[in-house]
C-alpha cells in the first residue's frame, strides 16, 4: 500500500513487474498508523485490526511468528460477505445494489451498518471520480479516455448516482464531429502509452506516428505528435532495457539509438 500518485505506481509496476497487488491510498493515514519511514516496510495486521508485527524501527519483524498468531478470516462482517466478494472482484455495480438492499432491508446487525455505508460510499466515490476524470479528459482532448472511463458507470443496472451524468457525457462525446476517428486514435494512443510503460519506445513512437496518418486533424493526433516529439527529444528511440549503458544514461546509447522521423 502506498500514498504515491497512481501514475508513479503504474511506472513502478511496468518497470519492476511485482507479483503482489499494490493499492494506492488517497491519504497517508494508513502509513502514519504504521509509522512508515521508507520502503519496503513490513507489517502483519490481524482481521480485527490488531497490529501483530511491525518493522517500524527498521529491524525486520518475525513475520512467520506473527502470522502464526494471526487468526485467519475475513476482515468484513459475515452479513456483508457477498458484497465484499463482489467489490474485490471489481463488480462494483452489483456490490452497490446488494449493499443498498442490505441497508434498506433493515436486517443488518447494528454493528455492520456502518461498514455497509462505507461500501456504499466507496462505490459512489468511484463513480464520481470516473465522471470527474472523464470530464477532465474531454477538456484535454482525450475523447477515447473520457468515453472508456465512464461507459461502465453509464451502463450501470441498477443505476448508481452518477449514471445519468455519465450517460449525458457519453452522448456529448458521441455527438462530436470526429468521434469515431478520435476513438480509433485514442485506442492506438493507449496502446502506445502501454508500450512506453514497457520501455518499448521505438514501437511506441511508431504507434504515435500511425495516429498522425490514420486520424489526421484530430485532437488525439495532436497529443500523439507532442508525445512522440518528446520521446525523440529525450533520445529514447532505440533505448534497450537490457543495455546497462542505456539504463545508466536514461536514454538510448550510441549503439542502440535509432533515427526516427514523424
Amino acid at each position: 500500500m502506498t500514498d504515491e500518485p497512481p501514475e508513479l505506481v503504474d511506472k513502478f509496476v511496468a518497470q519492476f513487474k511485482p507479483t503482489y497487488p499494490i493499492v494506492s491510498l488517497k491519504s497517508g493515514d494508513f502509513e502514519s498508523f504504521l509509522g512508515v519511514r521508507g520502503f519496503p516496510h513490513k507489517a502483519v495486521i490481524a482481521p480485527d485490526g490488531t497490529l501483530l508485527a511491525n518493522d517500524r524501527a527498521g529491524v525486520p519483524s518475525a513475520l512467520s511468528k506473527a502470522m502464526s498468531k494471526a487468526k485467519k478470516g475475513s476482515m468484513w462482517p459475515k452479513s456483508l460477505a457477498k458484497q465484499a466478494k463482489l467489490l474485490q472482484a471489481g463488480d462494483y455495480v452489483k456490490a452497490y445494489a446488494a449493499t443498498l438492499k442490505a441497508i434498506e432491508g433493515g436486517k443488518l446487525p447494528e454493528g455492520d451498518v456502518a461498514t455497509a455505508e462505507l461500501f456504499k460510499t466507496y462505490v459512489e466515490d468511484l463513480g464520481t471520480t470516473a465522471l470527474d476524470t472523464g470530464r477532465a479528459a474531454l477538456d484535454e482532448g482525450f475523447v477515447y479516455r473520457a468515453a472508456t472511463g465512464v461507459e461502465y458507470w453509464a451502463a450501470a443496472k441498477p443505476p448508481v448516482p452518477v449514471t445519468e451524468d455519465c450517460r449525458r457525457l457519453l452522448a456529448e462525446l458521441e455527438a462530436l464531429p470526429d468521434y469515431k476517428k478520435e476513438m480509433k486514435g485514442g485506442e492506438i494512443f493507449a496502446e502506445a502509452k502501454a508500450l512506453e510503460d514497457e520501455m518499448e519506445y521505438l514501437d511506441a513512437a511508431k504507434a504515435y506516428k500511425s495516429i498522425l496518418k490514420k486520424c489526421a486533424d484530430t485532437k488525439i493526433a495532436g497529443h500523439a505528435r507532442t508525445t512522440a516529439e518528446e520521446l525523440i527529444k529525450k533520445g529514447m528511440i532505440g533505448f534497450s532495457s537490457a543495455c546497462q549503458t542505456c539504463r545508466k544514461a536514461g536514454k538510448a546509447c550510441a549503439k542502440h539509438a535509432e533515427d526516427f522521423k514523424l
